[in-house]
């Protein structure tokens, strides 16, 4: 074995990187949508002296690898390692000498591994893995955001040797791949202004003509005019819109399966008089702050379903729902309300409402109650019992009514009851009384929790 002593064993791993951004191409006049990523290895090749592993105390070698990655894009990065083939052992050079060093079959620590056999492991592993062949590769890292400043990602190559190894140059390659995640486009529609001009433009008349507003699963015709209705500065994907003429309605569609609202929702559908529906079930409110005066004014809106709706960013709902006058029915009970400061004038002149389900609204930041429930003349019982209005300091016409002088003895005034907790509290006003809260509320009757 002399001959093992006085040669050494050399040990080459050469490391290769590959790099690859996935992007989406969109349709006709939208640009192409391309992250960026860059990445390094600080290690391209790894050289072992076998002589100096097998002579050391332990007859162990560890030896770091670290990837670098900076990405912008949003879904963030995935690194991944494998041998760049099939063969996962150590394999001398020399086609004349048939010893391998194997990969381990198993796990272990670098102190318990097989004699002559390697394995890698992630920096935060205390235990090295099989090496994985090609098409089997090994995940370092994933993350799932975007990344401002280089992120560096370690794993680890160790060995143990002995002197049986016979003399020899023992090579192998692995493959470190860095690659973008799969992002799905993110669209976003358009404001108030963009929805309404667009509209307008495809019926060739002013917005009271829709009666229906629906969301296609399918695209349009090709022989359909069409028209864009997403924000162009953020959307990756466009959303079309269309006009059916005979049934009074805008189809619209994206291929995206969300389809966001702006941050500033405010007035997105106010005064479409004669509306009667809209089909809200792509949208995304989770980025949403403002919903003041989102459906008011749309007098002939007869049903809308929130069930999905995200609104914990929301802080203003003001006029959202005012002179919706064909509404019967609103279940909010989907509805988080914890940073809702104004609620002026919320449901005003929804004379129709009979059932109005508000169970879920925690109001301990709202400010403003005004003329919350003015002139609605239909429901007979309000449950406020989860209101809080600590902090309102304005309540005046809250639950105000307007007195029919020609018809007095009109039944559109059939509130009777409002019940509410503890909570319910005025302390942060001077006169509950002078601010006209109950005017012509002469139905209320009273009972337990009133």
């Amino acid at each position: 074995m002399k001959n093992h002593i006085s040669t050494p064993w050399f040990f080459l791993l050469a490391i290769a990187a590959s790099m690859s951004a996935t992007f989406s191409l969109q349709q006709n006049t939208h640009a192409l949508v391309k992250p960026t990523l860059s990445a390094s290895v600080d290690s391209a090749n790894i050289q072992v002296n076998g002589t100096d592993v097998i002579e050391s105390a332990s007859g162990t070698t560890d030896t770091p690898v670290n990837v670098s990655v900076k990405t912008n894009n949003r879904s963030g990065y995935t690194v991944t390692v494998s041998s760049t083939s099939e063969e996962i052992a150590l394999t001398d050079a020399n086609p004349l000498n048939d010893t391998k060093i194997s990969s381990i079959g198993s796990n272990y620590t670098l102190a318990d591994l097989p004699a002559n056999q390697w394995g890698m492991r992630l920096d935060s592993e205390a235990l090295y893995s099989p090496i994985q062949p090609r098409g089997h590769a090994k995940v370092i890292a994933t993350t799932t955001a975007k990344n401002d400043t280089e992120e560096t990602n370690t794993f680890h190559v160790g060995m143990k040797l002995n002197s049986s190894l016979r003399t020899g140059n023992y090579q192998n390659k692995l493959l470190v791949s860095i690659t973008t995640n799969p992002i799905e486009n993110y669209v976003e529609l358009g404001n108030s202004y963009t929805l309404r001009s667009t509209f307008s433009e495809l019926i060739g008349d002013r917005v009271y003509n829709i009666k229906h507003i629906k969301y296609s699963t399918q695209p349009p015709a090709k022989n359909i005019t069409t028209a864009t209705i997403h924000n162009d500065d953020v959307s990756e994907a466009p959303v079309l819109a269309w006009w059916d003429d005979s049934t009074k309605t805008i189809y619209y569609h994206s291929e995206a399966s969300k389809i966001y609202l702006p941050e500033r929702s405010m007035m997105l559908f106010d005064s479409y008089e004669n509306m009667e529906d809209i089909d809200l079930s792509p949208i995304d409110t989770s980025n949403v702050t403002t919903f003041n005066q989102m459906f008011n004014g749309d007098r002939k809106l007869k049903k809308l379903d929130f069930s999905h709706f995200n609104t914990s960013k929301v802080t203003n709902m003001s006029w959202m729902f005012t002179s919706c006058e064909s509404l019967e029915e609103l279940d909010l009970s989907s509805f988080n309300t914890k940073n809702v400061i104004s609620m002026n004038l919320m449901f005003a002149g929804a004379k129709s409402l009979k059932k109005l389900n508000l169970t879920s609204f925690d109001t301990s930041n709202v400010t403003g109650m005004q003329s919350m429930f003015k002139e609605v003349r239909n429901i007979e019982s309000l449950d406020l019992s989860s209101f809080n209005t600590s902090k309102v300091d304005d309540f005046y016409n809250m639950f105000a009514n307007s007195y029919d002088y020609s018809n007095p003895t009109s039944t559109e005034n059939k509130l009777k009851t409002i019940y509410v907790s503890e909570g319910f509290t005025t302390s942060a006003i001077s006169s509950f009384i002078n601010d006209s809260v109950l005017t012509n509320r002469t139905g209320l009757c009273g009972s337990n929790g009133t």
